[in-house]
């Protein structure tokens, strides 16, 4: 990931003084999300990957980036569990009713609808966004598990009967990595300039 310094908030900025949209005591310019801080060659500095794009851009992305994640991560843990004998061969191509759309588009296409609502509430979120990704993947995983079915009208018995620790643990296992992939390639494709800024600063 390219951390550059010529960041275009910052352009502007003279040496030592803070921009005027820095919120100091995180250190972070506000409204953005920190996608990762560290020390640059021994200079406290705090790399902020800025959220201004338009909402539909980032839905955009985020449902690019949620495709993506599901051709790779999701279908990597899934290639795990094969092996494991816990599934069935990655990429399937079986059928699905009503319109016999292949499995593995059936799963880009949604996966993508997840995208889109990660896009955009990605600027609201506090912790590192493949955290996030993590946890958003896991609240997936029990959407498909819990509300899915009862959507379909499925009885709550018949929803519990399929609630078996195995079913439970290689969904979580599965749509976590796939969340994880979405932390991790949303930032990506989103464009910058980062904006860099050193801290501490001068207090004036």
């Amino acid at each position: 990931m390219d951390h550059g310094a010529n960041g275009i908030a910052g352009a502007n900025t003279c040496a030592g003084e803070p921009p005027a949209f820095l919120d100091e005591e995180r250190g972070i310019a506000k409204g953005t999300i920190a996608v990762e801080g560290y020390f640059d060659r021994g200079n406290a500095a705090i790399i902020s990957e800025p959220f201004s794009m338009t909402a539909p851009a980032r839905a955009i992305l985020g449902f690019v980036a949620a495709v993506i994640a599901v051709l790779t991560f999701h279908q990597a843990m899934w290639a795990v569990l094969h092996v494991a004998g816990l599934m069935p061969p990655p990429y399937p191509i079986t059928p699905i009713p009503p319109y016999g759309v292949p499995q593995i588009v059936n799963l880009c296409f949604w996966g993508g609808l997840y995208g889109i609502l990660f896009g955009l509430l990605a600027p609201s979120f506090k912790a590192l966004l493949w955290l996030c990704g993590i946890g958003f993947g896991v609240l997936a995983a029990l959407v498909g598990l819990l509300v899915v079915p009862a959507v379909k009208g499925a009885a709550f018995d018949t929803i519990a009967a399929r609630l078996t620790v195995q079913t439970v643990l290689r969904s979580l296992a599965i749509n976590g990595f796939w969340g994880l992939g979405l932390g991790l390639i949303l930032p990506l494709l989103i464009r910058r300039p980062a904006i860099k800024a050193e801290a501490p600063y001068a207090q004036t």
